[in-house]
């Protein structure tokens, strides 16, 4: 199965992609109550493309927590929301995509 390219052409193996290709951002507001205290603030959080999460589930040997630790450096429950296509962390995004080579 060959990739291609925004711009139509193959993709090459090995070849660098764009973070912007691969992440989509949003923000949430959160509020919470916090030793009688209201807090509010931002949740960056990111959607990763669903044929990068393909990718990453090619590399994985098997659905184990200490798998997935080992081989992305993430939780289980990390794991389980890329695969249900849900929103991670930005930061969890970037560091896992950085892993694989993926140019920010």
């Amino acid at each position: 199965m060959s990739e291609l390219r925004e711009d139509g052409q193959r993709k090459i193996k090995g070849e660098a992609r764009s973070a912007a290709s691969i992440e989509r951002t949003v923000q949430i507001p959160v509020s919470s109550t916090r030793n009688d205290r209201k807090v509010s603030r931002n949740i960056n959080l990111s959607h990763l493309d669903p044929a990068f999460v393909a990718e990453l589930r090619n590399h994985l040997p098997a659905q184990t927590a200490e798998c997935i630790q080992n081989a992305f450096g993430i939780s289980a429950n990390t794991w389980m929301k890329l695969s249900k296509g849900m929103p991670i962390r930005q930061s969890v995004a970037k560091r896992l995509m950085s892993r694989f080579g993926v140019k920010g």
